[in-house]
């Protein structure tokens, strides 16, 4: 589950799904190579891979899952195939977003770049308050989360009063109230992905019974 190799001469990253981003980025980059991964160090592989994938790499390469070049599943009947280009194509489109409605994901293989030379800046705090930092950052938790979605409903009809709405909603930073798969291909590709579900995952395993996430409503 936590497994790293490359292949085809180190432009192909082969990751374990248990990993995390900072696993990674010490391993690639230890190689001079970079992948197109999370933006914080502790986010796991899979979801961002599985999501869609905002990166830091993103206007050079685009989302993190169309740097994916294949994937290993295991279905709901216990088989375990490859999803790609060439094999099982139409599984291969549906996991780049489809999140975890259609198997368990046992191995991402990933594209690879030179990673070239890239300028950071880190800012240190003292940890001395952190305990009494943390406790009053949660006391506003309810009335914060209600500002959002009352600003967020706001934002939302302001620009489709003014034309400039565009219908999606990105999956790995989606509220839990909000459903982003209707809205995927500006709602034409919705019916495409619970197909693809209901070939792959015909009683619905994944779908109703994996606990967390967001679903494919039936």
């Amino acid at each position: 589950m936590r497994t790293m190799e490359f292949a085809q001469k180190n432009t192909i990253a082969k990751l374990g799904p248990g990993l995390r981003w900072l696993d990674v980025y010490e391993w690639t980059n230890s190689h001079g190579l970079g992948v197109l991964g999370g933006r914080f160090a502790p986010v796991g592989v899979s979801g961002i891979l599985l999501g869609g994938g905002v990166s830091y790499f993103g206007s050079r390469f685009g989302w993190a899952v169309n740097n994916v070049a294949k994937y290993e599943v295991v279905l709901a009947n216990s088989t375990i195939v490859n999803a790609s280009a060439k094999e099982n194509p139409d599984l291969f489109w549906a996991l780049k977003g489809g999140s975890s409605n259609y198997g368990i994901v046992t191995r991402f293989d990933i594209k690879t770049f030179p990673l070239g030379q890239v300028f950071s800046e880190q800012l240190t705090f003292s940890s001395e308050h952190l305990d009494e930092f943390l406790e009053a950052a949660s006391v506003d938790d309810a009335l914060v989360y209600r500002f959002s979605k009352r600003f967020i409903a706001a934002l939302e009809k302001k620009s489709k009063a003014e034309g400039n709405k565009y219908p999606f909603v990105y999956l790995n930073d989606a509220d839990t109230s909000r459903d982003s798969f209707p809205l995927y291909g500006k709602g034409k590709s919705f019916k495409k992905t619970k197909a693809i579900r209901d070939r792959y995952d015909p009683k619905h395993i994944f779908n109703d019974l994996l606990p967390g996430g967001f679903k494919l409503t039936t």
